[in-house]
């Protein structure tokens, strides 16, 4: 199957990520970086812009995507072209981010956990008011080389995963990508919203599904790793610096907007929106205590 191109980007949203590399290229020039970081930010709106209204993906795309995520995640560092010249998305890790942990605690004498304990194989990012329950992040996204089921050119960056399937055309087929699930918004339901995909999507045949790879997360020897639901992924971007390692790309959620659409997060700007179920962008895994 040809695929198809990236729809989920509408006018609208095209003018908010034109105007958000404006807004970035001045930041750019307001903190003295030269002029290869402002070529760079130009060169990948205006390239992705035209790429979301073609008839294909293009791997030039993705070399530019992946760069200004990247490049975007360091914006509070001081801007180095070496490092991404190093950067590799095979890796199991971006070593670049390290520069985002600090050092975390354990839980206090009360027992009670806080944002920013490392805990559970993860930082805690999210924790109610009983002090005893919440949520853990991954301290990387999901990096996994593959080979796409239905023929994207992607999947060997191993950073984009699809939130359901290629299969976007026959609705008779077994792997048809569209079809409402019943997934829920709110906090605490992002475990069953991941086991509602995989109910659909089994894993053992569609093992690259957004789902999928986070449920198959093992960071900390831990097994029950899930999609965080809309409002979970939420309340990860909002502390998103406390964690860190996060690209300035969009992040899947496990819930769903429609038959046909499901939510995610861009990371740069903060704002949620909804993208066909087809498409694939990034996943970072959370599990609750």
């Amino acid at each position: 199957m040809d695929d198809k191109p990236e729809k989920t980007i509408n006018r609208r949203e095209a003018i908010k990520m034109l105007a958000l590399s404006a807004a970035g290229a001045i930041t750019s020039l307001a903190l003295g970086r030269d002029a290869f970081a402002w070529n760079e930010y130009y060169s990948y709106f205006s390239h992705s812009y035209s790429s979301f209204y073609s008839s294909s993906y293009s791997s030039y795309y993705y070399s530019y995507y992946s760069y200004f995520s990247h490049s975007y995640s360091n914006s509070y560092s001081s801007y180095d072209r070496a490092q991404y010249s190093s950067y590799s998305p095979y890796s199991s890790q971006y070593s670049s981010y390290s520069s985002h942990y600090t050092s975390h605690t354990t839980p206090d004498s009360s027992g009670r956990l806080k944002i920013n304990d490392e805990y559970g194989g993860g930082i805690v990012f999210y924790v109610d008011a009983s002090g005893q329950h919440g949520l853990i992040v991954a301290r990387e996204d999901i990096c996994k080389p593959y080979t796409d089921q239905w023929g994207a050119n992607y999947g060997s960056t191993g950073i984009f995963f699809r939130w359901s399937t290629g299969e976007d055309k026959n609705a008779d087929a077994p792997d048809y990508a569209y079809g409402l699930l019943g997934t829920s918004t709110g906090i605490g339901t992002g475990r069953s919203n991941t086991e509602k995909i995989l109910t659909k999507y089994s894993p053992s045949r569609y093992p690259n599904s957004a789902a999928a790879v986070a449920q198959a997360y093992r960071g900390g020897g831990r097994s029950d790793w899930f999609l965080p639901s809309r409002d979970e992924l939420a309340q990860l971007y909002s502390n998103r610096n406390v964690v860190g390692g996060f690209s300035g790309s969009f992040y899947w959620s496990s819930t769903e907007y429609s038959a046909d659409y499901a939510w995610f997060q861009y990371f740069t700007s903060g704002y949620q929106d909804f993208s066909y179920k087809y498409l694939s962008w990034c996943v970072r895994a959370v599990r609750a205590f």
